[in-house]
């Protein structure tokens, strides 16, 4: 009864509120979004030929596209100097980089029925080959 006394109140104050109250309460917004983010290996490449296997997913996830899926791409850390050797060995700045993935809007989605599943990637072979 207070509830409904309250509406009305409302509604005479505010004109257009009963009207929005008696919308039907359904899924609002866009679908659920599968967020798929690839942070690739030290000194990768997604120069042709030249891709980790994490590379080349990430091309055939691009290519496929559409409103249902969000791909986020990040190659591992690069060489730059000798200066820099350092760096690149103990893996500096990779904290940074994940904190960007998880951290940049299309991988904050959390509670909204969207999927998100880690996958490490294996070294491909000419990956390997350059090591």
């Amino acid at each position: 009864m207070l509830r409904r006394l309250s509406d009305h109140v409302l509604a005479r104050l505010w004109p257009g509120f009963a009207e929005r109250t008696r919308r039907p309460h359904g899924p609002r917004g866009r679908g659920p979004v599968t967020h798929v983010i690839i942070l690739d290996g030290t000194m990768s490449s997604l120069a042709a030929g030249e891709e980790t296997n994490a590379g080349l997913t990430y091309r055939l996830l691009s290519e496929r596209g559409g409103a249902d899926l969000s791909v986020y791409y990040e190659a591992g850390i690069q060489w730059q100097t000798w200066r820099h050797a350092w760096d690149v060995i103990v893996g500096k700045g990779i904290n940074r980089q994940i904190k960007r993935a998880y951290g940049s809007p299309r991988a904050t989605a959390r509670g909204t029925g969207s999927s998100c599943s880690a996958i490490p990637a294996a070294p491909s072979r000419s990956a390997r080959s350059r090591a």
